[in-house]
């Protein structure tokens, strides 16, 4: 039989998932430069992100704020290479296939296909 996650244990993986995606993120040496260059507070980020993340696949409503409106100031300096590279050498999706089970990746949205 299948061991589903509940909602507590969404909310206890999505920040390590978080984290190991951000760490990659910090590492690459062509997506680390702007993302660092942006979020001045990694750790405030990050609760944001796990606000974010609890609100898109449990639906807590804890993320009040617009994230497209947020990020949008980097686009000028992410073109299709940072992009690519983004979603498929740091993998946020291989984070999460690594730290959520596929019955509970379901619920979030495809960023990597």
């Amino acid at each position: 039989m299948a061991v589903v996650m509940d909602d507590l244990d969404i909310e206890t993986a999505t920040p390590a998932v978080l984290r190991a995606f951000h760490a990659r993120v910090d590492s690459d040496e062509l997506l680390g430069p702007i993302f660092n260059a942006a979020a001045h507070d990694w750790d405030e980020h990050l609760d944001r992100t796990d606000d974010f993340w609890s609100s898109v696949m449990l639906s807590t409503g804890r993320y009040k704020s617009n994230s497209v409106a947020k990020h949008l100031p980097l686009a000028p300096q992410i073109g299709q290479a940072c992009f690519t590279r983004l979603q498929r050498q740091v993998n946020f999706c291989g984070s999460c296939r690594r730290g959520i089970p596929d019955t509970r990746r379901r619920g979030m949205p495809r960023v990597c296909d």
